[in-house]
């Protein structure tokens, strides 16, 4: 924004898109920011490639380069990733994350995936490893997980693992996501994380409820739309207490015959005395209206 409450540019992005043979693919993203003359200088430039080989692989590399003053480009990070799939069922994805060092470009982190489906289940495990002193590899995080679909209801359920001191790998967090959808459209997505600290309260080893977050997307007549967003926290330094309301949004989106929909969003807050109170209300609109 400028003085005169206007807007002006701050970043432009060009996206180019080229197809070097049948097998790959090409996308190069420059960003550009504007000097206080309103010139457009080079900051960063987002390359990427795609190649399918002959065995099912996909090989994608995307690197990442900075410019200075002078717009010269120099590499900041490289990622390499191979898809592969074992069998009808298992899909494997390695991710190498290379940095420049001592003038040439060296992995200093690695992340490995599988995916294994099962009917209407899939298990996932993502291990992320990085250098230790020696050179070799160390486990720094561990996700892990199941996803079923059933229908109308949905079940996600994902562990974060850290290693202790003594470098063995235990649960410090559980999320877990149920979604259901009724014959009505209306959507419930209810998301709970447990973790092994809680504010104000010292770790007993056990996981306990930490936040619970509630949406409620609802469709009523006239394709108006709605979605409620409820986070409920723990008790702070009181977690028999149970669970308190934090926060609450609503936003509401009403199409008109002319095509524009109208939408307002409103949020509420808990203030110093435990209360729910507005704290950010606002109006707009969007679309443009039907061709005549």
């Amino acid at each position: 924004m400028v003085d005169d409450g206007g807007y002006e540019p701050y970043i432009d992005v060009e996206t180019e898109t080229i197809e070097v043979d049948s097998d790959t693919v090409r996308t190069v993203e420059r960003s550009y920011e504007r000097d206080s003359d309103g010139r457009r200088q080079l900051v960063q430039v987002i390359e990427r490639q795609t190649r399918s080989l002959a065995d099912g692989t996909v090989r994608t590399v995307r690197t990442t380069s900075h410019s200075d003053l002078n717009e010269k480009l120099e590499i900041v990070q490289q990622e390499v990733e191979v898809k592969k799939q074992l069998s009808p069922d298992v899909l494997q994805t390695t991710t190498s994350i290379l940095i420049p060092e001592d003038g040439e470009l060296k992995e200093s982190a690695r992340i490995e995936q599988r995916e294994t489906r099962c009917d209407q289940e899939i298990e996932f495990r993502e291990t992320h490893l990085v250098r230790d002193g020696n050179g070799g590899w160390q486990t720094s995080e561990v996700r892990q997980g199941l996803t079923k679909e059933d229908g109308a209801q949905g079940y996600k359920e994902e562990n974060l693992l850290w290693p202790d001191s003594n470098g063995k790998m235990s649960v410090v967090q559980r999320t877990t996501r149920k979604e259901t959808t009724e014959a009505s459209g209306e959507k419930q997505a209810i998301t709970e994380t447990y973790s092994i600290d809680l504010p104000g309260e010292a770790r007993d080893g056990t996981l306990h409820l930490a936040q619970r977050v509630t949406t409620v997307d609802g469709v009523g007549q006239g394709g108006k739309q709605s979605t409620q967003l409820t986070v409920e926290d723990a008790t702070l330094g009181a977690s028999g207490d149970g669970m308190r309301v934090t926060s609450q949004s609503f936003d509401l989106i009403v199409r008109g015959p002319d095509g524009i929909a109208h939408e307002t969003r409103s949020v509420q807050a808990v203030d110093g005395s435990g209360h729910l109170r507005l704290v950010w209300t606002d109006h707009g609109t969007f679309n443009k209206p039907k061709q005549r």
